[in-house]
């Protein structure tokens, strides 16, 4: 199954739909818990147009919420799927890659990662026009703990930075 652009605008639009009366900040963190939940536990985890709506309001909520920067952003999506295309080439690792242990990792594809990118674009637009003046970390580690795999990585990662 690949990426369906209409179907992901789909699931963006409905998920920031159900919070549309919040204040925009607000709403892009509660949108991106709720496509995450639905995932994790009831979705099809293994959705390519459903994970790259997930992406995309992850990157949205962490970017406008000042959890991370832009940039933090762009290095996280381009290696979080990177580390993930390596981890799918067996079974063992692309287990250890799944946030909830009974539910497939997605298939990394350019459109998702795409998705991702346009995320930390528009939630950086959102940082911009509501909230200017925040301070914006440096760099967030724990922001990149995701279970599983990645906490790993990040807690050798500070140790060694």
């Amino acid at each position: 199954m690949a990426v369906d652009d209409t179907v992901v605008k789909g699931h963006i639009d409905e998920y920031l739909g159900r919070y549309s009366t919040l204040p925009p900040l607000q709403r892009n963190g509660l949108a991106f818990r709720d496509i995450r939940d639905f995932r994790n536990a009831g979705g099809d985890s293994a959705d390519e147009s459903l994970a790259a709506a997930e992406h995309y309001l992850f990157a949205k909520y962490m970017v406008s919420n000042i959890v991370v920067s832009e940039h933090q952003m762009i290095v996280m999506v381009l290696g979080y799927d990177g580390i993930k295309a390596i981890a799918q080439t067996n079974s063992y690792t692309e287990r250890a890659m799944r946030h909830n242990p009974d539910r497939p990792t997605s298939k990394v594809s350019a459109s998702s990662i795409v998705w991702g990118l346009k995320g930390a674009k528009d939630g950086e637009s959102d940082h911009q026009s509501f909230a200017p003046y925040a301070t914006v970390p440096n760099w967030n580690w724990d922001a990149m703990k995701f279970g599983g795999i990645t906490d790993n990585m990040v807690e050798y990662a500070k140790r060694i930075y």
